[in-house]
């Protein structure tokens, strides 16, 4: 659920014409729901008040949880002194383009650059931290060429 999500429903639902709204919900075979995630949700004007406090609350929440994401190295900056390098990995969050930011150590900043110059995709597992309109960062775990695209790396 997305604060634009929200403040979509809370119109939908106070306007006069409409009692209620049902939603369906048809998931992909290739991502299944989650786990107790029901077929068909409706929203009914008494639902409202609960919508716009999950509203406000989306509206200010920065996002930090453990996470995979996959996707190009476009940007690598880093000092010769420096022991480790700024890296920015192009990925989906939300179902939106972002930069990931992220500082790696010496031997998985130069993965990133062998995969940066190579045309590589990597796959990046650690904390993501994206807040709402500001940058997002990695605290990262691991770091290694995408093996799922036949990379090697």
């Amino acid at each position: 659920m997305s604060y634009e999500l929200c403040r979509a429903l809370a119109k939908v639902v106070n306007a006069e014409s409409v009692g209620a709204l049902d939603v369906s919900f048809n998931w992909s075979r290739v991502a299944a729901p989650p786990p107790g995630t029901p077929a068909r949700v409706e929203f009914n004007r008494d639902a409202i008040d609960i919508v716009d406090r999950v509203c406000d609350q989306l509206k200010t929440k920065i996002y930090t949880r453990e996470h995979l994401i996959y996707g190009v190295v476009t940007d690598l900056s880093r000092h010769p002194e420096d022991d480790t390098g700024r890296v920015g990995v192009q990925t989906l969050i939300q179902r939106r383009s972002r930069t990931v930011w992220m500082d790696l150590p010496d031997s998985s900043y130069h993965t990133a650059v062998r995969c940066h110059d190579a045309r590589i995709p990597v796959r990046v597992r650690g904390t993501l931290t994206s807040p709402r309109g500001g940058h997002a960062r990695m605290d990262v775990v691991d770091f290694a060429p995408d093996p799922s695209l036949g990379a090697d790396g």
